[in-house]
């Protein structure tokens, strides 16, 4: 479907690593709840994530932050704002992503939902330990 509306694009049928492919973006995009957005945001790669509350709930002690998201138009729930959002940072996308605001909201998801973990093995095997006590 997309091929035949939007044959000016191209689209990657999954073939190809997911990091080439954001790296040769302007911006990622994510219309569902799931790991990709995690991996984008912690690596400071402007990102936006749109899906329905209605479809895909989220908990309630993590909309704190996805208001957050929200405010810094980084998570949308209704894409035509993603659409107007996207059309009118598209000429200059740092000016939106380097902003204050949106490094804010993006940092302190990141550090509740994604932090990356130089040192992963470490940190397992303390959860492990802890659980063994």
């Amino acid at each position: 479907r997309f091929i035949s509306k939007l044959n000016e694009i191209n689209i990657d049928e999954g073939y190809e690593n997911i990091f080439d492919l954001v790296n040769k973006s302007k911006l990622a995009v994510f219309s569902y709840n799931a790991t990709g957005y995690l991996e984008t945001l912690t690596a400071n790669i402007p990102t936006i994530i749109y899906f329905n509350l209605k479809q895909n709930p989220i908990r309630p002690n993590s909309m704190i932050f996805f208001e957050k998201l929200k405010k810094a138009k980084i998570f949308f729930d209704d894409i035509s704002s993603a659409s107007m959002h996207i059309n009118q940072i598209w000429r200059n996308i740092d000016s939106w992503w380097k902003n204050d605001l949106t490094q804010e909201a993006r940092i302190q998801f990141c550090q509740n939902f994604a932090m990356d973990n130089e040192d992963k093995i470490t940190s397992i095997k303390k959860i492990i330990d802890e659980i063994k006590r």
